[in-house]
């Protein structure tokens, strides 16, 4: 008789051998699976904590005016129940009226920068309006508009800019990006505001730089084109910290790059138009 052991054995430790190749496997699987379900959902999950921040954010953003215009209306009714409407409260009356009108403008001001934002946004709807236009000419317009404006603010502006510099784009949204950068820097500059427009190799490039009391730190040039996101944390100075972040949409709607440097005491802003 033919003994078949070593074939009997040597076929059992092949068994053994698939059955743990089958279990490593299913765990290798398994293990790049969640990797990959993961990575795939972690752009849902980002958006949607994106969306409550910016829901809690405007929320909270709307909040002050609305609790100032409701206070103010609520003392004029008062007056009107009272019949205190007399010569000696006219003047507790106006500042009211006027509280109200001023907070109505905030409010006013903050959703108009939300839809902007919401439409920039969707900039691939906006592709037919690209046009060839002159940005030596936008940015010179932009800067003696506003040179008066630093003046008075006792701030200087210098601008260096490069002439017949032209790209494909928006004039009008053009416009708005030099307004915010520039609005921004003499915000924030202690005296002095330089913008430059140049072309380097394949790019054309516009700079805002600043000098400031404080340089940004590492967290402010990561979160400072997000929504709502302001350099002062009492949130005491004017404006939503919307600016910046319609900057940058302007920029992408454009297909450039805007990036933020800070040191000596200085704070610049580079936009790429790529050629």
């Amino acid at each position: 008789m033919t003994d078949f052991s070593t074939e009997i054995k040597n076929l059992n430790n092949l068994l053994v051998l698939l059955v743990l190749l089958f279990f490593v496997l299913s765990t290798v699987i398994i293990l790049f699976s969640k990797y990959f379900v993961k990575k795939s959902i972690r752009p849902v999950s980002d958006a949607i904590t994106s969306q409550r921040q910016f829901i809690s954010d405007a929320s909270h953003e709307l909040k002050t005016p609305l609790t100032v215009i409701i206070n103010n209306v609520g003392n004029i009714q008062k007056a009107i129940s009272k019949n205190f409407i007399q010569t000696e409260n006219m003047e507790l009356l106006k500042k009211n009226i006027n509280g109200i009108d001023e907070m109505s403008e905030r409010m006013k001001h903050l959703t108009q920068d939300l839809l902007d934002l919401s439409r920039l946004e969707n900039w691939h709807d906006r592709k037919e309006q690209m046009v060839k236009i002159v940005l030596s000419d936008i940015a010179t317009k932009e800067c003696l508009y506003f040179e008066p404006v630093f003046f008075e603010n006792n701030k200087e502006l210098d601008y260096n800019i490069e002439d017949n510099i032209s790209v494909l784009g928006d004039a009008n949204k053009i416009k708005d990006l030099i307004s915010i950068l520039l609005e921004n820097a003499m915000k924030y500059s202690l005296s002095h505001t330089t913008l430059t427009l140049n072309k380097r190799k394949k790019d054309i490039v516009l700079s805002v730089e600043n000098d400031v009391e404080k340089e940004l730190s590492k967290e402010d040039t990561v979160n400072i084109f997000k929504r709502f996101y302001r350099l002062d944390e009492s949130h005491s100075s004017s404006g939503y910290g919307l600016g910046l972040p319609i900057a940058k949409e302007i920029v992408l709607m454009h297909k450039g790059e805007i990036k933020v440097l800070s040191k000596n005491k200085k704070v610049c802003f580079d936009i790429y138009f790529h050629i």
